[in-house]
């Protein structure tokens, strides 16, 4: 059988608990003597509750049908207590909560008042998102929010500065303190090597200026070339914006030519509107970058940049030599199928896949039919240098090609000087390179040649064999 004494005592332990809506249930449905024996612990429970900060749950009560005017007294007291406490420990959540639902001007008051302590106790332990959320609440006050920016802006938290900038009907003395703030977050970021966050900024339509200036200048220090470039491409740019972005991004492609970032410096032949000083820089330092990736041994960026479609005939000379000398062949043999390069670049790929043994690749390129003879001249040349003949007698098989080339090709197979040795090796299962419908060789000591059924020449053996 529970006493009077077992029910007190129970009570008073939940009113220890902080248990105040189990208080209220129970008072709720009490009549008589028992009810004013839990209204007493619900009162004890509820300052109890204030004392902890645990302010979520004495605003339930207040909202509560049933209580008496005592209880409800009680109740706002230990609120204002409670948001006290929250702000002093830096709990903002919350306190920033209570914005929401429409209590008294006093209880508002000293809500602000410890929101804006919570806020300073968070930045000066670190909690910054905790900070960066209060600021994403609607209808805050001036003062919460300068607090909030300042905090936010300290710790380099430039999204949460740059949205409470975008908010339609700001303050002008938010905005002032607001648009420092992110100049300073900008900064903080620079300093910190968080880049990302700033160069992901600078796309943001309504920047100031001196928040662009700022930006510009961390993403010069660190060679983020793309973004200034990006920005420079904006419509209505300050002249004075625009003047420093331009020599922040010839110093952004001067640090990717030290450190080699081929990739970066490339984009920039993507885009519209840099001026012809700036494009000759770039190429100038794409080619030095190159030579750098080439010396560190980061040749597959190099291989990459064949890729692109943009690029100028120097560079991608100056690439199809790293590669060549650093064992990417097959990058120069791909790029060599691609349509529309120059003769320069084609016969300079032709050079390095001929000297590395790709004469396939040589081979199917004298197979298009758009080769200048000047490009079919220069691979026979280079094919006759390095001893590849198969490329040059697979040329000669071909319909309509111009007398001088035929000239040249058949020169160079008539005047090899260890061509016996690649005839006598012949056989049906190796069949010579050189044993070709449509070759003539010349009268050359050592060669006899024949007709064969077709009505053409093709060399045999080597006489004496």
């Amino acid at each position: 059988m529970v006493t009077r004494e077992d029910f007190v005592e129970s009570l008073n332990a939940l009113a220890k608990e902080g248990a105040i809506k189990i208080l209220a249930d129970l008072h709720t449905s009490a009549t008589g003597d028992d009810k004013a024996l839990i209204e007493q612990a619900l009162i004890a429970g509820i300052e109890i509750c204030g004392t902890r900060g645990q302010i979520d749950a004495v605003v339930n009560m207040l909202g509560r049908e049933g209580l008496s005017d005592s209880v409800r007294a009680v109740a706002e007291k230990a609120l204002i207590a409670g948001i006290g406490v929250c702000g002093t420990r830096g709990w903002v959540d919350p306190v920033v909560a209570l914005f929401e639902e429409g209590l008294s001007e006093a209880v508002m008051e000293k809500a602000e008042k410890a929101l804006i302590v919570g806020i300073e106790v968070c930045g000066s332990k670190g909690r910054v998102d905790a900070v960066a959320d209060v600021l994403e609440r609607k209808g805050l006050s001036d003062g919460v929010l300068i607090a909030g920016i300042e905090v936010c802006g300290s710790e380099g938290r430039v999204y949460a500065v740059a949205d409470v900038l975008e908010r339609k009907g700001l303050n002008e003395d938010v905005r002032a303190v607001a648009e420092k703030a992110l100049i300073v977050g900008i900064g903080v970021c620079g300093r910190e090597g968080r880049v990302d966050a700033v160069t992901n900024l600078l796309p943001r339509e309504g920047l100031s200026d001196d928040v662009l200036l700022a930006g510009i200048k961390v993403c010069e220090s660190k060679g983020r070339l793309s973004a200034v470039a990006a920005l420079l491409e904006r419509k209505g740019l300050s002249e004075d914006v625009r003047a420093v972005a331009e020599k922040a991004l010839i110093a952004s492609i001067e640090v990717c030519e030290r450190e080699g970032r081929v990739y970066a410096v490339a984009s920039l032949f993507e885009r519209k509107g840099l001026n012809d000083g700036i494009m000759e820089k770039a190429e100038k330092a794409l080619i030095a970058g190159i030579g750098v990736c080439g010396r560190e041994g980061r040749v597959d960026s190099v291989a990459s940049l064949f890729e692109r479609k943009e690029l100028s005939d120097a560079v991608l000379i100056a690439g199809i030599g790293v590669c060549g000398r650093e064992g990417r062949v097959d990058a120069v043999a791909n790029l060599l199928r691609r349509e529309g390069l120059s003769d320069g670049v084609l016969i300079a790929g032709i050079g390095v896949c001929v000297s590395k043994g790709r004469v396939n690749a040589v081979a199917s390129l004298f197979e298009r039919k758009e080769l200048s003879d000047a490009v079919l001249i220069a691979g026979i040349g280079v094919c006759e240098r390095e001893g590849q003949l198969s490329a040059v007698a697979a040329l000669l098989e071909r319909k309509g090609l111009n007398e001088a080339v035929r000239a040249v090709a058949e020169r160079v197979l008539a005047s090899f000087p260890d061509i016996k040795f690649v005839v006598d090796g012949y056989s049906d299962k190796n069949p010579n390179p050189l044993a070709r419908d449509g070759v003539t060789v010349a009268a050359s000591p050592g060669f006899q040649r024949g007709p064969t059924p077709a009505g053409t020449v093709r060399v045999l053996k080597a006489s004496g064999s």
